[in-house]
């Protein structure tokens, strides 16, 4: 699979996730889509490959969203390396693994990117991590599984 399509499912995350998702929220948690955009390409792709898409996709979410630049290309970054080193090889979907990597990616996502943005709160990285960080990566857990359910098997051999 040419590496085009991918960056443009992941500009198209990155604008749904600016634009839509507030829509979705859970008790103010969103889930976010790039990132589980881009956990269904990494197990399949080169790590580098991964990591040039999560740095791109971090860089215009962060543009988009007006956070700090630099942030979620660092939180992408982390995630996507972390589940392409613990998922080389696959042939064929594993839903309990893809559940275990989006929940990997996803918390790497969450600590630092929502880390960064809770030092020196009140709440101590022990509340932050209970309040935004935990739940936010069930929830892209949650999503993520639904989307992979939704997709034909064909699909997935074809990434």
């Amino acid at each position: 699979m040419q590496i085009l399509p991918i960056a443009l499912a992941l500009i198209g995350a990155a604008i749904l996730q600016v634009t839509f998702v507030d829509l979705i929220s859970v008790f103010s948690i969103e889930p976010n889509l790039p990132l589980i955009v881009l956990l269904f390409f990494v197990p399949r792709r080169p790590i580098i490959e991964g990591l040039g898409l999560a740095f791109l996709s971090g860089l215009l979410l962060d543009l988009l969203a007006g956070s700090p630049l630099g942030l979620s290309s660092l939180s992408l970054s982390v995630a996507a390396f972390l589940v392409g080193a613990v998922s080389r090889d696959w042939v064929e979907v594993d839903y309990q693994k893809m559940a275990r990597l989006f929940l990997l990616g996803s918390l790497a996502f969450e600590v630092i990117f929502n880390g960064v943005y809770l030092l020196g709160s009140e709440l101590g990285p022990v509340g932050g991590f209970l309040r935004y960080a935990l739940p936010g990566a069930v929830y892209d857990v949650g999503i993520g599984m639904l989307i992979l359910a939704a997709l034909p098997r064909e699909w997935w051999r074809k990434i």
